[in-house]
Protein backbone atom coordinates (compact mmCIF):
# COMPACT_ATOMS: atom_id res chain seq x y z
CA UNK A 1 0.00 0.00 0.00
CA UNK A 2 1.27 3.44 -0.92
CA UNK A 3 1.32 5.81 2.04
CA UNK A 4 0.47 9.49 1.65
CA UNK A 5 4.07 10.48 2.43
CA UNK A 6 5.47 8.03 -0.13
CA UNK A 7 2.93 9.19 -2.72
CA UNK A 8 3.87 12.83 -2.11
CA UNK A 9 7.58 11.94 -2.37
CA UNK A 10 7.00 10.20 -5.70
CA UNK A 11 4.91 13.14 -6.96
CA UNK A 12 7.67 15.63 -6.05
CA UNK A 13 10.26 13.47 -7.80
CA UNK A 14 8.13 13.28 -10.97
CA UNK A 15 7.64 17.05 -10.91
CA UNK A 16 11.40 17.62 -10.50
CA UNK A 17 12.16 15.24 -13.38
CA UNK A 18 9.59 16.96 -15.60
CA UNK A 19 10.91 20.43 -14.79
CA UNK A 20 14.40 19.33 -15.80
CA UNK A 21 13.21 18.06 -19.18
CA UNK A 22 13.46 20.46 -22.09
CA UNK A 23 10.32 22.01 -23.45
CA UNK A 24 10.29 22.31 -27.24
CA UNK A 25 11.32 25.76 -28.41
CA UNK A 26 8.48 27.92 -29.59
CA UNK A 27 8.09 31.23 -31.40
CA UNK A 28 5.10 33.46 -30.78
CA UNK A 29 3.62 34.91 -33.97
CA UNK A 30 0.69 37.23 -33.20
CA UNK A 31 -2.13 35.04 -31.87
CA UNK A 32 -0.33 31.78 -32.66
CA UNK A 33 2.66 29.82 -31.43
CA UNK A 34 4.91 27.81 -33.74
CA UNK A 35 7.00 25.03 -32.23
CA UNK A 36 10.37 23.92 -33.58
CA UNK A 37 8.60 20.74 -34.68
CA UNK A 38 6.53 22.80 -37.12
CA UNK A 39 3.31 22.44 -35.12
CA UNK A 40 1.25 25.63 -34.83
CA UNK A 41 -1.54 26.46 -32.40
CA UNK A 42 -3.37 29.44 -30.93
CA UNK A 43 -1.75 31.22 -28.00
CA UNK A 44 -5.05 31.96 -26.22
CA UNK A 45 -4.07 29.72 -23.27
CA UNK A 46 -0.75 31.55 -22.78
CA UNK A 47 -1.83 33.79 -19.87
CA UNK A 48 -3.18 30.78 -17.97
CA UNK A 49 -1.15 27.94 -16.48
CA UNK A 50 -3.64 25.14 -15.95
CA UNK A 51 -0.70 22.74 -15.99
CA UNK A 52 0.42 24.15 -12.63
CA UNK A 53 -2.80 23.29 -10.78
CA UNK A 54 -2.21 20.50 -8.30
CA UNK A 55 -3.93 17.30 -9.44
CA UNK A 56 -4.13 16.26 -5.78
CA UNK A 57 -5.95 19.47 -4.81
CA UNK A 58 -8.15 19.36 -7.89
CA UNK A 59 -9.17 15.80 -7.05
CA UNK A 60 -10.24 16.95 -3.57
CA UNK A 61 -12.37 19.70 -5.14
CA UNK A 62 -13.90 17.19 -7.57
CA UNK A 63 -14.71 14.90 -4.64
CA UNK A 64 -16.48 17.80 -2.90
CA UNK A 65 -18.41 18.45 -6.14
CA UNK A 66 -19.52 14.82 -6.27
CA UNK A 67 -20.68 14.90 -2.64
CA UNK A 68 -22.60 18.14 -3.22
CA UNK A 69 -24.21 16.83 -6.41
CA UNK A 70 -25.33 13.67 -4.61
CA UNK A 71 -26.75 15.63 -1.68
CA UNK A 72 -28.31 18.59 -3.55
CA UNK A 73 -28.28 17.68 -7.31
CA UNK A 74 -25.95 18.52 -10.18
CA UNK A 75 -25.47 22.26 -10.75
CA UNK A 76 -27.78 23.17 -7.83
CA UNK A 77 -25.26 25.78 -6.71
CA UNK A 78 -25.40 27.49 -10.10
CA UNK A 79 -28.88 28.72 -9.28
CA UNK A 80 -26.93 31.40 -7.41
CA UNK A 81 -25.18 31.57 -4.05
CA UNK A 82 -23.95 34.82 -2.52
CA UNK A 83 -20.22 35.24 -2.01
CA UNK A 84 -20.55 35.88 1.73
CA UNK A 85 -22.28 32.51 2.25
CA UNK A 86 -19.66 30.66 0.19
CA UNK A 87 -16.82 32.33 2.07
CA UNK A 88 -18.49 31.62 5.41
CA UNK A 89 -18.65 27.93 4.55
CA UNK A 90 -15.04 27.94 3.32
CA UNK A 91 -13.85 29.51 6.56
CA UNK A 92 -15.92 27.06 8.63
CA UNK A 93 -14.31 24.11 6.83
CA UNK A 94 -10.84 25.59 7.37
CA UNK A 95 -11.49 26.00 11.10
CA UNK A 96 -12.95 22.50 11.35
CA UNK A 97 -9.74 21.18 9.81
CA UNK A 98 -7.56 23.36 12.07
CA UNK A 99 -9.46 22.10 15.12
CA UNK A 100 -8.46 18.54 14.25
CA UNK A 101 -11.68 17.29 12.62
CA UNK A 102 -10.76 14.79 9.93
CA UNK A 103 -14.23 13.21 9.56
CA UNK A 104 -14.58 14.77 6.11
CA UNK A 105 -12.32 16.43 3.57
CA UNK A 106 -12.62 19.94 4.99
CA UNK A 107 -9.82 21.33 2.83
CA UNK A 108 -11.44 20.03 -0.36
CA UNK A 109 -14.75 21.57 0.69
CA UNK A 110 -13.05 24.84 1.63
CA UNK A 111 -11.36 24.98 -1.77
CA UNK A 112 -14.67 24.26 -3.53
CA UNK A 113 -16.32 27.12 -1.64
CA UNK A 114 -13.51 29.54 -2.54
CA UNK A 115 -13.86 28.56 -6.22
CA UNK A 116 -17.63 29.02 -5.88
CA UNK A 117 -17.04 32.46 -4.32
CA UNK A 118 -14.90 33.49 -7.30
CA UNK A 119 -17.65 32.26 -9.63
CA UNK A 120 -20.27 34.16 -7.64
CA UNK A 121 -18.36 37.45 -7.70
CA UNK A 122 -17.75 37.17 -11.46
CA UNK A 123 -21.20 36.04 -12.57
CA UNK A 124 -23.74 37.20 -9.98
CA UNK A 125 -22.97 40.81 -9.02
CA UNK A 126 -26.68 41.42 -8.35
CA UNK A 127 -26.89 38.89 -5.50
CA UNK A 128 -23.59 40.09 -4.04
CA UNK A 129 -24.35 43.80 -3.94
CA UNK A 130 -23.97 44.87 -0.31
CA UNK A 131 -23.11 41.34 0.85
CA UNK A 132 -19.54 42.09 1.96
CA UNK A 133 -17.71 44.71 3.92
CA UNK A 134 -16.53 47.72 1.97
CA UNK A 135 -13.01 49.10 1.88
CA UNK A 136 -11.95 50.29 5.31
CA UNK A 137 -13.81 47.34 6.88
CA UNK A 138 -17.17 49.14 6.76
CA UNK A 139 -19.96 46.62 7.39
CA UNK A 140 -22.59 46.05 4.70
CA UNK A 141 -25.74 48.10 5.00
CA UNK A 142 -28.89 46.02 5.52
CA UNK A 143 -31.95 47.42 3.79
Amino acid sequence: MLTANRYNEQLVNRIKEKSMSKEPKKVKLGNTVEYETGAVRSSDAEPYRFDLISPVGLKAVARACAEGAKKYSDFNWEAGMPVNDLLNHAIRHIYEYLSGDRDEDHLGHAAWNVIGAIHSVELWPDINEGALREQGCKPPVKE
